[in-house]
């Protein structure tokens, strides 16, 4: 048999082995741990470094050709062996079809592995070297092997976010109604029974923040009505996106609910069109809750910024990855400036304050979904309330901190 065969045979072999064993691992060990997608990139840069290294000491071992096609035959060799490995394993130990196996190793974790395998196939060529050239392979190898490592951070940072875009967009899909009003159309959510109370979200909201700071009142007799306000998830973005019109959305909205009269509830830029609907119409509020207005009643923006960070805010609301990156590697900074909140305060707060605070910024994602409102929101709070506060005549219970 030829040498270059033979050494296929040997390279399928020995890392097959240790593929298996890493492979268990992954499955039993890593997976119920960190998910698929992550005990996937844990392995993969593994099996590739000790898989570089094998190839290497094979082809000094048995003394392989330096001929281009000795180099192909050997990998060929070992990645068709592997294939059929790969196919018999899935059939005979997942009682998997053939087109359940293909659809396995062309998918999800798999195809990263696939990648992984071809690589381990060209292992051979890349190795590939004339006499006198040890320290320019040396470098090369060097430079491969970072390759490899910057290929799978790359590779698992794009599956990791991409992973939080579909949790995030399955975390809304289905659990919302849209409905026409004389401003477009509205998004809603319906959540618990009993006496009915509109809540508005704040900045980096809509139906899901409304729900989430909600849960509470549930067991105790509310239905909550969460609409989506302009420019967030489904909800349209009119001309007049001002805290006015947004008020008569939610009289249209109720008045489709059929619901006569509620208590509302407004948090942060939310406060603004909550304010407005007792303001216009008292005749369908039955009282009003101003949960740390962003209400600029002195004239003066309650979350100014400098305008480095306006625009790095800017910039994070409309981009889903820059937000997903930020909320990993600057996790205090957007705390601070997307909450208002000082961090130092999350961090010496209970655990179930500390679980709160950080799923309120981890479902701003998808922000993309939600950056015209958002930019509405830094809009409106950063020009005086056009609003005269006296005349609200509803009972009213303003919740407000200096932190």
């Amino acid at each position: 048999m030829n040498s270059a065969a033979k050494a296929g045979i040997a390279y399928f072999a020995g890392m097959f082995a240790l593929g298996f064993l890493l492979g268990a691992m992954r499955v039993l060990l890593l997976a119920p741990l960190i998910g698929d997608w992550g005990a996937t990139f844990v392995e993969l840069p593994v099996m590739l470094a000790i898989s570089w290294i094998y190839c290497g000491w094979l082809l000094r071992r048995l003394a392989i050709s330096r001929m281009v096609s000795a180099r192909v035959l050997m990998g060929a060799v070992a990645f068709t062996l592997l294939m059929i490995a790969e196919v018999l394993l899935g059939i005979g130990l997942f009682e998997r079809n053939l087109t359940q196996q293909a659809r396995e190793m062309t998918s999800g974790p798999g195809l990263a592995g696939l990648a992984g395998q071809l690589a381990f196939a060209a292992f051979p060529l890349l190795q590939l070297r004339r006499s006198g050239d040890t320290i320019r392979m040396r470098r090369r190898t060097q430079m491969l092997l970072a390759g490899v490592g910057l290929a799978a951070v790359g590779i698992a940072v794009g599956v990791n976010y991409s992973g939080a875009v579909r949790a995030a967009e399955a975390r809304l899909t289905g659990r919302s109604m849209l409905v026409p009003t004389s401003q477009g159309q509205v998004e809603y959510a319906l959540a618990g029974a009993g006496r009915p109370v509109l809540m508005i979200h704040g900045t980096g909201g809509g139906f899901d923040q409304s729900l989430t700071f909600t849960e509470g009142l549930l067991p105790h007799g509310f239905q909550v009505i969460a609409p989506s306000r302009f420019g967030y998830l489904r909800s349209d973005f009119p001309e007049d996106p001002s805290s006015e019109r947004q008020a008569d959305a939610f009289v249209d909205l109720l008045d489709q609910l059929g619901i006569e009269k509620v208590a509302v509830a407004g948090g942060s830029a939310g406060a603004l069109s909550a304010a407005q609907f007792a303001l216009r119409h008292p005749d369908r509020c039955s009282a009003l809750i101003l949960i740390v207005p962003a209400a600029n009643a002195r004239g003066e923006d309650p979350v100014a910024m400098t305008r480095t960070q306006e625009y790095a805010v800017r910039r994070l609301a409309t981009s889903n990855f820059l937000f997903w990156a930020a909320s990993r590697l600057a996790r205090d900074r957007m705390i601070e400036t997307l909450l208002a909140t000082d961090p130092a305060l999350v961090r010496n707060a209970s655990p179930s304050e500390r679980v709160r605070a950080n799923r309120i910024l981890d479902e701003i994602m998808p922000v993309e979904q939600r950056s015209r409102g958002m930019l509405n929101d830094a809009r409106l709070a950063g020009s005086p309330a056009r609003m005269d506060f006296s005349r609200i005549r509803v009972p009213t219970f303003v919740i407000s901190a200096e932190d």
